[in-house]
């Protein structure tokens, strides 16, 4: 079993209880606009961060972020972009036309600021919206399990914890 926390828009702050839902996790995934390099300093403490870099992200070392990558987890493949370039109203669409070589099983994109999590044909397109306190705060914790079994919990931060809920996909393959 892999676990993965999924974040965006963090905008300079870690909600505090970000580090009690994020325990344990092997790695942090964050599609861009963290804001400030502390908060990369800050998700580092938990797990390893992959992260790419959001159309806010001028600090100091931001420039080594890179705008999109391909991150393979537990044999998952993840297509981690921040999405500021595409168009809010057909974005998913661009998102898979963008990606349709790249042979992902999920795409993670923010930006928005809106959580989004559908399946699209084979391909999982994800939006954790923005983990920032002064918006709708939320985060994903993705569990990988044995064969390619995904479950995607919506986490709520700053102790607005009334919309916790899971979703799983039994039949990913």
């Amino acid at each position: 079993m892999h676990r993965v926390g999924i974040l965006s828009d963090t905008h300079g702050s870690v909600p505090n209880d970000l580090y009690e839902k994020f325990a344990g996790v092997n790695c942090i995934l964050h599609a861009g606009d963290l804001g400030s390099r502390d908060v990369l300093l800050d998700l580092q403490v938990i797990a390893p961060v992959y992260a790419v870099c959001g159309n806010i992200d001028f600090f100091e070392l931001s420039h080594q972020l890179p705008r999109e990558r391909i991150v393979e987890l537990a044999s998952v493949r993840f297509g981690l972009i921040h999405g500021d370039s595409f168009h809010r109203g057909n974005i998913v669409n661009e998102l898979r036309r963008h990606f349709q070589k790249a042979h992902l099983d999920v795409i993670v994109f923010g930006h928005t600021h809106e959580y989004y999590l559908r399946r699209h044909e084979n391909i999982w397109l994800v939006n954790p919206g923005s983990s920032n306190c002064s918006h709708s705060p939320s985060g994903i914790l993705l569990t990988i399990e044995e064969g390619k079994k995904l479950r995607f919990r919506k986490l709520t931060f700053c102790e607005m914890n009334h919309a916790d809920f899971d979703f799983s996909d039994d039949s990913f393959d």
